[in-house]
């Protein structure tokens, strides 16, 4: 069972949510992935988080929204603040804000989002400066300090740029990094648009990404919709992402046909010492059919072929969701699901979210998996987890979890985390 979750923004938020999001924050904490660096550009970050925050007192056009998290956890080292925050300082111009600051071994921090923007309310253009993660078109995001801007031409045509120095661990400054790129798009009115990207990136002077990206999509009936999109690495010619879907829809049926392909050596820079191990494209295709049951009763089933190099596998997955009231506050779900090929594994999850009184609510989710060849790693591996959320006063929210699995690493293992989020202000 996938163990990873699709992460909410933090303003959809609910408050049955605070106890799973500390067992799910257990594991990102846990891991690697966290950048290490001092804490000089967090705490600078912070600062200009509450100032711009602070400044929503200031001027009655002025809206806001603020959260600060602190999480505790029971594996050693783990002791997380999150601050994020945005501001719409005039109906043209708004901020935001996210960083991070964690005490274990040594004192860590870094701001992941620290960024002013301009729009025009008419749409015609926008302007954004800052450290922030680009999204363009087809272009992998790619996370930056720099700047984005978009303009719109006559003939329904845009023109988007954008340039600057791609973020390092540590807080390396690192001479001769940089990005630039930009994409033009067309767009079809109610029927859709297309576009072509380009991105060129440097590492250290060295060529270490250099892309084109086709995207498009239209609708060419009320309910058929086409879309697709395309990186082509001109570094090491070849496909380097790639997904196709024509998504139909029939009274309570939704149908999803869909292609995907990923090259992991041209999703690495050609400068990584990774990208020399040798190329297995990883594809998926498939159907993805969702039925509306009955008014609160969802069924959804998956069927795919998936291919590492030229191995075909299955991919198969059933799923279930009811809803106990019409909110979707009360809800408990079933999936089964099935992967082949090399290291093929048969899982179930269960899964149920309750709201106990407007301000508590409980959620607790249950998975087990078995691999055909265990090689060691044992035959089943169960996961529980069990979470409370509980908004004790207006903008506070405090949650807490738990969970025991065993996993192909680990016999037996117990995480806990307790949540103390803080909320002001309104979304902008």
């Amino acid at each position: 069972m996938t163990r990873g979750r699709h992460a909410r923004q933090h303003n959809h938020t609910s408050v049955g949510e605070a106890g799973q999001r500390c067992v799910r924050a257990a594991r990102v904490s846990g891991a690697s992935g966290l950048c290490p660096g001092g804490p000089r550009l967090a705490l600078m970050a912070g600062l200009a988080l509450c100032a711009v925050c602070a400044s929503g007192a200031v001027g009655a056009q002025t809206s806001y929204h603020a959260q600060g998290d602190v999480l505790l956890g029971a594996s050693p080292g783990i002791a997380l603040v999150t601050l994020q925050g945005d501001a719409r300082l005039h109906p043209w111009l708004s901020s935001e804000a996210l960083v991070w600051t964690r005490y274990g071994d040594q004192l860590e921090g870094d701001a992941l989002v620290m960024a002013v923007r301009a729009r025009d309310p008419g749409g015609a253009g926008e302007l954004k400066l800052g450290r922030f993660v680009n999204t363009t078109g087809a272009l992998r995001p790619a996370h930056i300090d720099g700047a984005f801007g978009k303009v719109r031409l006559p003939l329904e045509f845009a023109l988007e740029t954008f340039g600057g120095v791609p973020v390092a661990a540590d807080y390396d400054d690192r001479a001769y990094d940089w990005t630039v790129g930009g994409r033009v798009s067309h767009s079809l009115g109610d029927y859709g648009s297309a576009g072509v990207a380009y991105a060129h990136t440097r590492d250290r002077g060295v060529l270490s990404d250099e892309e084109l990206g086709f995207d498009a999509g239209a609708s060419l009936a009320s309910w058929l919709d086409l879309n697709g999109k395309l990186a082509w690495d001109l570094v090491n010619p070849g496909i380097a992402e790639m997904h196709v879907a024509a998504v139909g829809r029939v009274d309570r049926w939704r149908f999803e046909l869909f292609e995907w392909e990923r090259s992991p050596s041209r999703l690495l820079p050609a400068t990584s010492i990774f990208s020399v191990l040798g190329d297995q494209p990883s594809r998926r295709a498939g159907l993805s059919t969702q039925w509306r049951a009955a008014p609160r009763l969802d069924l959804a089933a998956t069927t795919a072929v998936h291919l590492v190099g030229s191995d075909p596998a299955e991919a198969l997955a059933v799923r279930a969701v009811l809803r106990l009231d019409d909110d979707g506050e009360n809800s408990v779900s079933l999936e089964a699901r099935r992967d082949g090929g090399d290291g093929a594994w048969t899982g179930t999850r269960a899964a149920g979210h309750f709201a106990v009184t407007q301000r508590v609510s409980l959620g607790t989710e249950a998975e087990i998996a078995w691999a055909d060849e265990p090689g060691g790693r044992g035959v089943v591996w169960p996961w529980l987890s069990a979470s409370c959320g509980w908004r004790f006063a207006e903008g506070w929210e405090v949650g807490a979890g738990a969970q025991i699995s065993a996993t192909p690493t680990a016999e037996a293992r117990l995480d806990g985390l307790v949540r103390l989020t803080a909320v002001t202000g309104g979304a902008p």
